[in-house]
This record gives C-alpha cells, structure tokens and sequence, in this order.
C-alpha cells in the first residue's frame, strides 16, 4: 500500500511538473526523464513522505485502517514530532536565503556594477571611444551575452541607454542627456565583471538552499534509525 501510494503520487507529480515546463502537448522523450523527470520523481518521494508522516498515516491509524502497537505509535509519535521540527528549521532556513535571492535579483547586475561619473561630454565621448574600440571576445563566458553592453544613467537615476552600443548610438545618447551632467556609465567591462560576480552569488545561495535540506535530512535519518 505505501509502495503503491509513494509510486502513484511520484509518477503524478513528475508528469505535471514536466507538462509545466515543456508543454502539455509535447512529448517527453529520454533526456527529459533522465533529467527533469528523475529529478521531480526524487522531490515528489520526499514530499509524499513528509506528507504520510504527517497526515496520512495518523489519518489511517484514526480510522482504523492500519492497527499500531504500542511501540510503533510511540515511534510514530516521535516521529511526527522530529520531522516537524526538521521541516521548520529548514524552511526556515530556505525563507532566509530565499530573501537574500530577492534581494540579490532586485539589485541586479547593474546595482553590483562599477560605475565611471562623467560631468563633461567631453570626457564621456573620449571614454566611450576607448572603451568600445575593438573587438570584446574575451567576454564571451559563463553564458554572458551582452554585446558591447552600454549602461547610461542620468542626474536623476534614471537609465536612459541599455543596450548594444554602436557608433551611430553615440549622438543619441549625447542628446537624451543633454542638461542632465553629470552621467553615470556601466561600461561592457564592468557589466561583465558584475555579471560574474551576480552569478556567483547566485549559485551560492541556490547551492546553499540545496544543502540546507540535504543536511536537514541527513540529520533526521541518522536520529529517527537510533
């Protein structure tokens, strides 16, 4: 019966989640079980454990559909208790590296970006012809895929250019900020060592959260088999 309750829900789960991502009408072929599949079957066993521990099982028990002695309620009761307080320190855990992720995503590149303050056009036409003079391959990793990537943001904080820079762009931006010296810039170079470091800080906290729950379990599976 648990077998049966675990592999139903799991497989159930798993075709929802994988419907979500590809498409109810697309079909799933190996690669999509191996790798999304697989992977939702594992989250949907744990999650149907937690779930029977904490509900269906007492509920069974209540009605007497399943009969415990005294030894296996008392541990049944014991279980319920630590898986509760594992579930809540973890998920509290996961909410606190959840808001720095927000936090992280509402500063964005362009917060974590070095920026040069130009208050003569001068200046700013000079550094924009040495910035973006050449060719710029050696940005081309960890997926970053900003071309020439140009950030301009006036007095009043306001982003007035973002995007691919190419010479014939150079006259516009000269007279969107017109009146507003002094500007901000975010050249490609700063935008990419940004990128980097937002990246990474990502993959910390995700990895983080991760092993918060992979710890989170270790731990009640060591104390529950005592």
């Amino acid at each position: 019966m648990k077998f049966f309750y675990f592999f139903k829900t799991s497989v159930c789960f798993e075709k929802i989640t994988l419907s979500l991502i590809y498409g109810a009408k697309s079909g799933i072929d190996y690669e999509e079980w191996l790798g999304f599949g697989l992977l939702f079957v594992a989250i949907a066993v744990v999650v149907m454990y937690i779930f029977y521990i904490l509900f269906v099982r007492n509920l069974l028990h209540k009605n007497n559909l399943i009969v415990l002695n005294n030894e296996k309620a008392q541990f049944s009761k014991l279980n319920f208790i630590l898986l509760s307080k594992t579930i809540i320190i973890s998920l509290g855990i996961a909410l606190i590296l959840g808001v720095g992720y927000f936090a992280l995503e509402d500063i964005g590149i362009n917060g974590l970006a070095k920026k040069v303050e130009f208050d003569s056009y001068d200046d700013f036409g000079e550094f924009i012809k040495l910035e973006y003079d050449g060719e710029q391959d050696f940005l081309y990793k960890l997926g970053y895929d900003y071309e020439n990537h140009l950030v301009v943001i006036n007095a009043d904080s306001n982003i007035i250019f973002e995007e691919s820079y190419y010479p014939e762009d150079f006259q516009y931006i000269i007279d969107s900020i017109e009146g507003d010296l002094p500007v901000k810039v975010i050249s490609h170079k700063a935008h990419y060592d940004a990128f980097v470091t937002y990246k990474i800080l990502e993959s910390i906290i995700c990895l983080a959260i991760v092993l918060d729950f992979l710890i989170a379990a270790v731990i009640y599976a060591i104390k529950i088999m005592k």
